[in-house]
């Protein structure tokens, strides 16, 4: 298991530290129908044990810091914008002196916040003083296992200033299950905007409200993750080990729809957040999502949403994966039919 510890300082934001939870919680999810797959244990920690007031005002209960991490592996994301005054619930220093001491034994970080940058600095600072300290020292001291420095602010740890906690959670994700599970990971999250904003996303109603049979819960993670593969009726009974009649039967009365219409409908979802969060060619979605074409791809959107998965596009994509027209080069003869023949 890999265990990720968050470090809650005062006035965290809660949509950092909630959004990667919710990546680490889907991501053990999966692993319960992945065999080879290991999930993440999650703490929440501070100086002492008790609540920890986010930005917004919301508290989340937090456990004391242990003397030392146990073992090696251990990922620690600190969130946290404000420091805490003399004698308040967070003492700065010894913070900083647990993570230069533990600093041997974290592979990776994050800090989210002006106080989690700053605490990684006092850190820094307190592991090289320490090892002058080592250095200087004309006697051993047996057992005492002295860290060579503590954690540079920008070495090795991700800025919250440049990366949000989702986008860290799932590169971490990535890095342990590979580009399959984390991305089978994203396509479970929220929309990343309000819907009243923008057109409504298309959203599945059998991954939005999962259906009260676990194994058809289960089934429907397990067939994010498996789009790109041929899904036949007799796989999907085989991975509930049903046979095919009775898979159907316990399907339809789960779900009031068949196992062909569920591939067809978290499918297109996959494709449709794919979409709005990214800026890759429609022709790298289609192959990812399982369709065998754009223009397989293209029928499911005018058969379901109807419109075009470029008209989708240019309603939900964010202006960071939409192509900034103000700068495109004009568009050739040979460009503007093609452009033409997709929006049809």
């Amino acid at each position: 298991m890999h265990t990720v510890s968050f470090l809650l300082l005062p006035g965290f934001s809660l949509l950092d530290v909630g959004g990667a939870l919710s990546v680490f919680e889907t991501a053990n999810a999966f692993a319960e129908v992945t065999a080879n797959s290991r999930g993440y244990v999650l703490r929440l920690l501070a100086a002492r044990e008790g609540a920890v007031v986010s930005s917004s005002g919301i508290a989340l209960s937090a456990l004391a810091l242990p003397t030392r991490l146990k073992g090696t592996g251990h990922a620690v994301v600190i969130a946290g914008r404000s420091r805490a005054d003399p004698g308040d619930s967070q003492p700065t220093d010894r913070l900083a002196v647990w993570l230069a001491r533990n600093q041997p034994r974290i592979d990776r970080g994050a800090a989210f916040g002006k106080a989690a940058f700053l605490l990684l600095q006092d850190a820094a600072e307190v592991g090289a003083r320490r090892a002058r300290a080592a250095r200087e020292s004309t006697i051993a001291v047996q057992g005492e296992r002295e860290p060579a420095s503590g954690p540079a602010p920008d070495g090795g740890w991700v800025s919250g200033a440049s990366h949000s906690g989702i986008d860290v959670a799932l590169s971490w994700v990535e890095q342990d299950h590979g580009g399959r599970l984390a991305e089978a990971v994203a396509l479970r999250l929220p929309a990343p905007r309000g819907r009243s904003l923008r057109p409504a996303c298309y959203r599945s109603e059998l991954i939005e409200s999962p259906p009260g049979d676990a194994r058809i819960t289960q089934l429907h993670l397990w067939i994010a993750k498996h789009l790109h593969e041929r899904l036949t009726v007799g796989r999907l009974a085989a991975q509930t080990l049903m046979s095919a009649r009775s898979f159907a039967r316990v399907y339809r009365e789960a779900t009031a729809s068949t196992p062909a219409r569920a591939v067809e409908q978290i499918r297109l979802e996959a494709a449709c957040r794919l979409i709005e969060t990214s800026a890759r060619p429609l022709k790298a979605i289609a192959a990812q999502c399982g369709y065998g074409s754009v223009e397989v791809m293209r029928r499911a959107f005018v058969r379901n949403l109807k419109t075009t998965p470029t008209e989708y596009r240019r309603g939900h994509a964010s202006a960071a994966t939409w192509p900034n027209k103000s700068f495109a080069a004009p568009a050739t003869g040979k460009s503007q039919a093609r452009t033409s023949r997709e929006r049809t």
